[in-house]
């Protein structure tokens, strides 16, 4: 039986969290509940973010997201590009928030999503990042306009190809 229905999964066929990793889960939550305000949760977010287990990485990406703080902006980046599905969906939710949260963060946010968008070859990944570009907050109706045709244009040209297009929500600020 699968795991997911009662079944056992020997170590050898999964990866088993350690103490370490859980310990490290529960602290990644510390910090995300206090939006990350002292010396010891950036330093365990740290930890998250190099992590080899993506679904620590993850949480750290979610735990930065919530913060909506530019300082977090690099590594929501950088995630973009990680082997993992799962982390490059979970980076391009942190970059649009952290891009949200402020005027400073917002213009490198945008630039980070068009750039994944036109890389990006996994449909769930590539739909995640359509769908955070559109979520970000843009000034005026031209900067709307701008974020629409790139994402009928990406969707069109995703079209194309053997993966099933994208459903994408765009919003005005």
């Amino acid at each position: 039986l699968p795991a997911s229905i009662g079944g056992f999964v020997s170590p050898s066929h999964a990866q088993v969290a350690t103490r370490s990793d859980i310990d490290l889960r529960s602290a990644l939550l510390e910090a995300q509940d206090a939006r990350v305000r002292t010396p010891a949760h950036r330093e365990v977010v740290a930890t998250g973010l190099a992590h080899e287990r993506p679904e620590v990485r993850v949480i750290s990406l979610r735990t930065i997201a919530r913060t909506q703080r530019a300082e977090f902006l690099g590594p929501a980046i950088d995630a973009l590009t990680h082997p993992s599905i799962d982390v490059r969906r979970e980076a391009a939710f942190a970059v649009a928030h952290i891009g949200s949260g402020g005027d400073e963060a917002l213009p490198r946010a945008a630039s980070a999503l068009r750039s994944a968008i036109d890389r990006e070859r996994d449909a769930l990944v590539f739909g995640a990042l359509v769908e955070e570009y559109g979520r970000l907050p843009f000034a005026d109706g031209p900067a709307l306009d701008a974020a629409a045709t790139l994402i009928r244009d990406a969707l069109v040209a995703r079209a194309s190809s053997p993966d099933a297009p994208a459903t994408v929500r765009l919003s005005a600020a």
